[in-house]
């Protein structure tokens, strides 16, 4: 029996420079509080701008309706930390999705035989609104 070497490559990401402003992709080793604030300045990117005179500013990014939040393998649970920290203590609308995502491990041997194995991992993905939710009136 051979021994390999395991190198483990990150997933192929469909990601553009227009994305930049609406996707985040979380990592288990981002601090939670260091996310949340990315999450808002994103967020705060896409609110109305207003004048000094107090006209509002036309912003050319009307499309936009919510932030994407993407986590995969250990970095879930900090993604629903952040689900239930935008919804709960912010007051923002959070849709949760669930995913699968292949993802290529390439296994290298000291004769230059690698061999490819593909492998499936978990990832959670939130929809964070641009709007806040509605403060519900007590009867």
């Amino acid at each position: 029996m051979q021994h390999y070497k395991l190198v483990k490559h990150a997933p192929p990401l469909k990601y553009s420079y227009n994305d930049s402003r609406t996707v985040v992709h979380i990592k288990s080793s981002t601090p939670f509080m260091s996310a949340a604030k990315r999450i808002l300045k994103n967020i705060d990117y896409f609110d109305h701008k207003y004048t000094k005179k107090g006209k509002p500013i036309p912003n050319q990014n009307k499309l936009v309706s919510y932030i994407v939040v993407r986590g995969m393998g250990k970095a879930i649970s900090k993604v629903t930390n952040l689900a239930l920290y935008f919804d709960h203590e912010l007051g923002y609308k959070v849709e949760v999705f669930t995913k699968t995502v292949e993802v290529l491990d390439e296994l290298q041997s000291a004769n230059d035989d690698d061999v490819y194995q593909r492998r499936k991992v978990s990832c959670l993905e939130l929809h964070i609104d641009l709007q806040k939710k509605e403060p519900q009136s007590e009867s």
